[in-house]
């Protein structure tokens, strides 16, 4: 049936997993579609990339994930849907559909989860926190975008692992920072990390959260008021750039 959540996020960030080589599929597409097609493949992830005028689609084999106790990189294997499905960070995040049939496969409750706003970490938080930090920062991002409240369960995960973001590389955190400040209106959830200790531990450069977020606040203001004269590659790096110090 209807359900415009679903439908708008299906339409915005087109995955498509398969149950094979998603690289094989990929070439097909990009073959099929002609010289405007443009293929990117990453053999040693598994996964390419069909760019098509303004649309991206992301391929990649359904994969099984598991973890030995003194290692955080996964032994990666073949896998069913449902495997890949499992590996998944959030509920609403480990929805698939059939491209030629509709059905949606949703193994976790998602679409209950999506309706009610809410962001649940699959299984046990901190064990999906601890297979990948930047998961803390998916998690504000995610429930800025799509929660109606922050989920107390997981929430309280992120925040007990706020530390461990500390062990990530400064262009992972860059690029989930800037995907956060992209946000039709950031400032609530910047507010929600900066009370929660997570702008300690990635900005410590910023020793007046109030004032800094009051900044942020007046400059979305504007720019709700000014959309079309501004680019919009710009807008994330002119809001991170209101939040730092002058200095």
């Amino acid at each position: 049936g209807e359900h415009p959540k679903k439908d708008q996020i299906l339409a915005s960030d087109i995955d498509v997993v398969v149950v094979g080589s998603g690289i094989a599929l990929a070439e097909a597409l990009a073959k099929r579609l002609g010289k405007r097609a443009h293929l990117s493949v990453f053999k040693n992830f598994g996964t390419a990339q069909v760019k098509f005028h303004q649309t991206e689609v992301e391929f990649v084999g359904a994969r099984k994930e598991s973890y030995q106790r003194d290692s955080r990189k996964p032994i990666v294997e073949d896998g069913t849907l449902e495997d890949d499905q499992n590996r998944r960070d959030f509920t609403i995040n480990a929805l698939y559909a059939d491209p030629g049939t509709g059905e949606i496969f949703d193994y976790f409750g998602g679409l209950a989860d999506l309706d009610a706003g809410r962001v649940i970490f699959i299984g046990d938080a901190a064990t999906r926190i601890a297979e990948d930090n930047l998961r803390i920062l998916r998690f504000y991002r995610f429930a800025a975008r799509f929660g109606q409240a922050l989920d107390p369960a997981s929430h309280a995960a992120a925040v007990a692992a706020r530390q461990s973001l500390k062990s990530l590389s400064r262009e992972r955190i860059c690029d989930e920072l800037l995907k956060i400040l992209s946000l039709p209106d950031p400032h609530l959830i910047l507010g929600q990390m900066a009370a929660d200790g997570i702008f300690d531990v990635l900005l410590p450069e910023i020793s007046d959260h109030s004032a800094a977020l009051a900044l942020l606040g007046q400059l979305v203001d504007n720019e709700t008021a000014n959309m079309a004269l501004l680019p919009q590659g710009m807008i994330a790096l002119r809001r991170l750039a209101a939040l730092l110090p002058a200095e």
